[in-house]
């Protein structure tokens, strides 16, 4: 009974030594996952409007001691974060506790801040504290955004040119306003016609939407310029997002503008000149 008891005690003390020894390296964790952001124009929209600042922020209640962080990630591919300006950016600090064993109850909190977020941003967000299995929390995140299209120039022949609108993730309840400086424009039988009904578009889980157009009938030289679609949120504050779309000839760029002169060109011009100026001068 004696050898019995004994053989017990050590075995006890084998694997309570083990799991002392070990107790770094095991981590009781509990994550959440808080969001910051603050909605421009409704509180209780489950949404973010493009060019937001995103900001996240994950906690985690570790109840033993031990030193990790946290890592990011936008539908499961790491989020690559840097100080320089306009890229993700995150930080991370330790709360509670003194001394280097940080003791038990220790809170790891790490924030993330997307800036200037698009409708490519949507998607599932997942923290994830590092090297914990499971010690992870996600939020899913529809980002409002507003997309628009040209289809076609202005061309010797007359053709016509179509703008497109496209809100994403949002269930607008009035279409587009299109409009060209102050004037806004619509079917009026004769130059223009703005579709009646939107288009559902679904291109994903985080990323659906409804198109609207405005075609310009054989458009000429006075239809080249700069168009606006204004969609407006309505909510507890409205939000108005305006976006620009040029319509163009074979010979111009975006805004109207003819295209700069390339070095080439430059430089074939002074040749010409050179040449001129060569043969006035050895003619007299």
């Amino acid at each position: 009974m004696t050898d019995f008891l004994s053989y017990k005690q050590f075995m006890f003390t084998v694997v309570f030594c083990i799991g002392y020894s070990s107790r770094g390296n095991s981590l009781e964790v509990n994550v959440t996952f808080e969001d910051n952001t603050v909605h421009k124009f409704g509180d209780f929209l489950p949404n973010y409007i493009a060019s937001d600042s995103l900001i996240f922020k994950c906690n985690a209640n570790i109840t033993e001691s031990g030193a990790t962080d946290f890592g990011w990630y936008l539908n499961k591919k790491p989020i690559y974060t840097s100080d320089k300006p306009g890229h993700p950016s995150s930080h991370g600090r330790f709360h509670g506790g003194d001394g280097p064993d940080r003791p038990s109850a220790t809170v790891l909190t790490s924030t993330l801040i997307y800036p200037n977020v698009t409708v490519d941003q949507s998607g599932e967000y997942t923290c994830e504290l590092n090297g914990v299995k499971g010690a992870n929390a996600t939020k899913s995140v529809y980002i409002i955004d507003v997309l628009t299209n040209v289809t076609g120039q202005v061309d010797r022949d007359p053709k016509n040119v179509t703008l497109e609108c496209v809100v994403y993730n949002w269930l607008a309840h009035d279409p587009p306003i299109f409009s060209k400086g102050s004037k806004e424009l619509g079917s009026d039988g004769k130059k223009y016609i703005k579709s009646k009904f939107s288009t559902f578009r679904e291109e994903g889980k985080y990323r659906t939407g409804s198109a609207n157009s405005l075609v310009i009938l054989n458009a000429g030289p006075e239809d080249i310029g700069e168009y606006k679609c204004s969609v407006t949120l309505k909510s507890t504050n409205d939000h108005t997002i305006t976006r620009s779309m040029f319509v163009t000839a074979p010979n111009t760029v975006a805004g109207g503008s003819k295209p700069p002169l390339v070095p080439s060109v430059l430089w074939t011009a002074g040749l010409v000149v050179a040449c001129i100026l060569w043969i006035l001068s050895a003619e007299t």
